[in-house]
């Protein structure tokens, strides 16, 4: 790449200089000439990490369909760069490559975890890119077509001397079609595969507490061959308590990018089946019944979110699909208005993010045992339900559990087998033995074996770990009477002894 401008490239800088020191303006920065001090130092310039994929492709501007989301390979030319806000210089951090996307700084904004190759015939590989020498090494690992990588809380283990390191990795494990949650090492070891949804899963948010926030397709709408639609799922990040975040009892729309603004909100967009994209937020504590609309965006799409500060998100949006994706900030105190501040009509421009210190999330204990192949699933009254619809549960007398497979009965757009039958205690509940990561959903049943209740989605539980539920479509959110019920005074009912996981546990280390 030569270093000359031509005219157009030259007018263009000097435009997109003027964008940003508007916007830095605006964002109360200081250009570099007027740096303030503040006992003798300067303040930190306030850089933006962002790709750039380039748009010379066959067709108008904006004729592919959903090009350059992250579940796609980056196209041939796309890079990682750095905006320096106060002066409007652009630094391509990954010269030597062939493709480079998705940057996630570290912690302590000195590391950058990004997705790409070197050559040409290269499958896309984990990089690590050092901020102070510019210096790159490759995370070596073999989970199948890897998509994206961030940096994960640490993990505290019995059998490490410290706390470990983690690095979070999202790709499409071999013979599937949906993305796994993969976590490692930072050299590339200790691999583990945490989701086993077999739809896939969305690319995941670390939250302050250490939890992950993933997408799952759970809902399903009424018509016959409409997708899935994700449900926004809170998780660990040894794969243990998923458990339902936002979007369970909320009306049909599409859920993705979600987003923590501070201590308390996480805002994320909402593509209701009328079309139109909005934003909204839940509060961290009680957030599956504190959702409230920010405000509709102007028409147009928009894709990956990231804090700016308490009040404003960085995201990337285009006006039509004949427009590249630009850089703008979105307001959440007005009305979730837009104002763009960086756009280069050769790339589009995506996945911007602040690159500033931040305190790491809490780190986490795990009781996961990979020596083991089971867990263990109990639900405490599965008549208690905050559901109107269908037969009383006072009725309940079994449990069946599903399993993901080839052959039998449909679930959504999955096949299922049946892993086994259970008895429900007179009191409601019920404590199993089921095989570990693999997907599975349960129904119970009457005297008669007439289904009751039915879960429409998939849960799994990780070696060793022992996680449950109040009731049967109850609310989640409740606090469960305080007494010793009839199935925990008992051994568990084993389910599903000698099943293997019908998706393949792709990448693990023993």
């Amino acid at each position: 790449m030569g270093t000359e401008m031509t005219r157009e490239q030259a007018a263009f800088q000097w435009l997109n200089k003027g964008l940003v020191a508007a916007f830095a303006t605006l964002a109360g920065l200081s250009p570099f000439w007027e740096a303030k001090t503040i006992a003798g130092d300067a303040e930190p310039p306030v850089v933006v990490l962002f790709t750039q994929v380039p748009v010379s492709q066959p067709g108008p501007v904006g004729s592919i369909p959903n090009r350059n989301r992250p579940g796609q390979k980056a196209a041939i030319g796309a890079r990682v760069c750095l905006l320096d806000l106060a002066n409007g210089q652009v630094e391509n951090l990954t010269l030597n490559f062939t493709a480079a996307a998705w940057p996630a700084p570290s912690f302590d904004a000195k590391r950058v975890l990004f997705v790409g190759r070197r050559n040409a015939g290269d499958a896309d590989a984990v990089f690590e890119l050092s901020l102070e020498d510019r210096g790159v090494r490759e995370v070596s690992l073999s989970v199948g077509e890897i998509r994206r990588a961030i940096y994960f809380p640490r993990l505290y283990t019995l059998d490490d001397d410290e706390p470990a390191e983690q690095i979070g990795v999202l790709a499409t494990p071999r013979g599937e079609t949906g993305e796994a949650l993969f976590t490692c090492r930072a050299d590339g070891t200790r691999v583990r595969r945490i989701t086993f949804a077999p739809r896939g899963v969305t690319a995941p948010t670390v939250l302050k507490d250490g939890r992950l926030l993933i997408g799952i397709g759970d809902k399903t709408s009424d018509a016959v061959g409409q997708p899935t639609v994700p449900v926004l799922f809170s998780l660990q990040t040894d794969g243990t308590d998923l458990f339902p975040f936002a979007g369970l009892y909320d009306e049909f729309a599409h859920r993705s990018w979600p987003c923590e603004i501070d201590e308390e909100r996480v805002v994320f967009f909402e593509s209701p089946t009328t079309g139109g994209t909005r934003l909204a937020q839940v509060l961290r504590a009680g957030s599956l019944r504190t959702r409230r609309e920010i405000g509709q965006l102007a028409a147009g799409s928009y894709e990956w979110p990231s804090r700016f500060d308490d009040s404003r998100l960085l995201v990337s949006y285009r006006n039509d699909a004949r427009s590249t994706y630009a850089l703008g900030i979105v307001d959440l105190g007005n009305g979730a208005t837009i104002a763009p501040f960086f756009d280069d009509p050769q790339y589009d421009d995506l996945a911007a993010v602040r690159l500033a210190p931040r305190s790491p999330p809490a780190g986490r204990s795990s009781t996961v045992d990979e020596r083991l192949s089971t867990g263990q699933f109990y639900c405490f009254d599965s008549r208690l339900t905050d559901r109107a619809d269908g037969p009383p549960t006072n009725g309940v007398t079994g449990v069946r559990i599903f399993r993901e497979g080839t052959s039998g009965q449909k679930a959504g757009s999955v096949s299922e087998e049946a892993v086994g039958e259970a008895i429900v205690e007179a009191d409601g509940s019920f404590l199993l033995q089921v095989p570990a990561k693999m997907p599975l959903r349960m129904e119970t049943f009457d005297a008669e074996g007439n289904v009751v209740r039915a879960m429409r989605s998939w849960i799994w539980v990780m070696p060793g770990e022992n996680r449950g539920c109040i009731g049967c479509h109850e609310d989640r959110e409740r606090t469960p009477p305080n007494r010793h019920v009839l199935a925990l005074r008992k051994s568990p009912q084993r389910l599903g002894e000698g099943i293997q996981p019908a998706l393949p546990v792709a990448g693990e280390a023993p």
